[in-house]
């Protein structure tokens, strides 16, 4: 793949890439679709934060049919069904109390707001420096009939900017399961950035939703720095390569067009973006978004990743996790409103 040299360093960002009449998803954001701003932060390079162009909407490629919920669970309660899940460091739930079983994610406690029971998330990160969190279903999930996970993200009451980020990770189903993430900052808990070809453990996939943008300019072969944007790490087998995410009209790595977090508000975004991640059994990867504008989820990022730099076909089965991390800047990370399903 064409490696772009955007780093922190870049004075400048893309311009808006208008869309061609006809292109959707399920339904689409139109051409006009407006942008947030470019932030008046600075990095601690002292660079100012500032998008990579302006990500443009893709067709939908994959073709759902009867699909099965395989995993439901909304993390607004006290507690979660015994056993469903394995988790690392800071996941927590912050509807638990003290009577949360040990079989359970444990409560948040004073690590975060208390929500009331039936109104509470899974939270994978504080508002702290150099922190992580995992939490994976027990069980890996079939991939004959492909999977669809979706999910609300929630980013805030961070430093300006936020970081770093949230990430959903698919690992082979005929081996162990991750038990605790790999490096922190923009790393995403997928890989150790600083050690070649070491991360996760028996990776498959990682999709990284990236608020600072070093996720891209970490994995093998990637285009640089790309702030608010949708990535795709490769397996562990083939190093942890970049595999695609978000691309402006031209096909060049972009920034998505609007931001992924609200490190500015202390509670968390009313009308967050749901996700939805698709992964066919032949390899075809797609990530749509909904920000709850009215024009409904919109593909962003739809690639065949199977031969991308080495990736390997999809396993039969599949672990299916998320991690968040921070660094020297830091987002509270959470989600809620979990469905695993096959597409067809």
């Amino acid at each position: 793949m064409v490696a772009l040299a955007l780093l922190a360093g870049c004075t400048g960002s893309g311009t808006s890439t208008p869309l061609a009449a006809g292109q959707s998803v399920r339904s689409v954001h139109s051409a006009g679709a407006s942008a947030n701003a470019a932030r008046p932060a600075v990095l601690a390079s002292g660079v100012p934060w500032m998008r990579v162009g302006r990500g443009a909407p893709k067709s939908s490629r994959i073709v759902r049919g009867s699909q099965t919920v395989l995993v439901s669970q909304s993390f607004a309660g006290t507690s979660t069904p015994k056993q469903n899940w394995f988790w690392k460091d800071n996941a927590c739930l912050t509807a638990g109390t003290a009577s949360t079983p040990k079989s359970s994610i444990p409560a948040c406690g004073a690590n975060a707001p208390q929500d009331p029971p039936g109104s509470g998330t899974l939270e994978l990160t504080p508002p702290n420096t150099n922190a992580l969190g995992l939490a994976g279903w027990h069980e890996p999930l079939p991939t004959a009939n492909g999977l669809e996970i979706s999910f609300n993200l929630y980013a805030f009451d961070g430093s300006e900017p936020g970081a770093d980020g949230v990430l959903v990770f698919l690992s082979d189903g005929s081996a162990k399961h991750p038990t605790k993430p790999a490096g922190a900052g923009g790393a995403l808990g997928y890989i150790n950035h600083n050690k070649r070809n070491s991360g996760l453990p028996n990776a498959y996939l990682g999709v990284g939703f990236d608020e600072y943008g070093n996720f891209s300019n970490y994995l093998l072969d990637g285009p640089g720095f790309i702030p608010e944007t949708v990535a795709f790490g490769g397996a562990e087998s083939a190093g942890y390569a970049y595999l695609g995410g978000v691309t402006d009209g031209s096909g060049q790595p972009a920034s998505l067009p609007f931001d992924i977090d609200d490190p500015s508000s202390p509670t968390r975004q009313s009308s967050a973006p749901t996700v939805y991640i698709s992964l066919t059994a032949s390899g075809l990867a797609e990530v749509a978004i909904d920000i709850h504008d009215g024009n409904g989820p919109v593909t962003y990022v739809s690639e065949n990743i199977v031969g991308i730099n080495g990736q390997p076909a999809v396993p039969s089965s599949v672990y299916v996790g998320f991690i968040a991390s921070t660094g020297t800047f830091y987002n509270r990370q959470q989600i809620d409103n979990l469905t695993i399903e096959t597409l067809q």
